[in-house]
């Protein structure tokens, strides 16, 4: 019998029409890959003759965490939507994995499952409509939710009515449940 994968790495879930805001996340968060604290997977890094279809179903069932960057060109991604949204979602109910996202751009995301989930930015404030330093200090905050989500101890996630204290569970008005803690704008939410 062959042991489960270990879940011990950040997923990146993004169209290819978006891949120049990968590369800045991966250039801020570079120091955290760099001290090993981080193992970080993309598209990006399926060897030439492999069989990317299979390297991606791997990467979904070893992350621990899924950042998902989120624009009109992710949601319209029939690959994404279809092939690497609903592992992510099944795991992240039945396996504690963290689902973080990020609004790119003006999208109609309230209309997936995606919007279940707190974003780490928010949504009503894209990246795309930031000035650059407002974005680099975006970006920052993103890197600190991985790391924060890669080092905390997940649960998979409840039916709150199946929870001896519903006061607990639910979240506060105008949030949406998370799977992982978050600090969010400096506050620990």
């Amino acid at each position: 019998m062959t042991p489960p994968i270990q879940r011990d790495q950040l997923f990146i879930s993004y169209s290819h029409v978006d891949r120049g805001w990968v590369e800045r996340l991966q250039k801020m968060i570079q120091p955290l890959v760099r001290s090993e604290a981080l193992r970080l997977w993309d598209d990006s890094q399926i060897p030439a003759g492999a069989k990317w279809k299979v390297e991606i179903e791997k990467a979904l069932a070893s992350a621990k965490v899924a950042l998902l960057l989120v624009s009109d060109d992710f949601l319209a991604s029939e690959f994404v939507i279809n092939k690497e949204l609903p592992p992510l979602l099944r795991a992240a109910e039945a396996e504690g994995l963290c689902i973080l996202w990020v609004c790119l751009g003006p999208c109609f995301y309230e209309a997936t499952p995606i919007h279940e989930y707190q974003a780490v930015l928010p949504p009503g404030e894209p990246l795309e409509a930031m000035g650059p330093v407002q974005q680099k200090m975006a970006l920052k905050t993103i890197a600190g939710a991985i790391r924060d989500a890669l080092t905390s101890e997940v649960a998979p996630a409840q039916d709150p009515a199946q929870t001896q204290d519903p006061a607990q569970t639910q979240p506060r008005p105008g949030t949406y449940q998370r799977c992982c803690p978050l600090k969010v704008h400096g506050l620990s939410t």
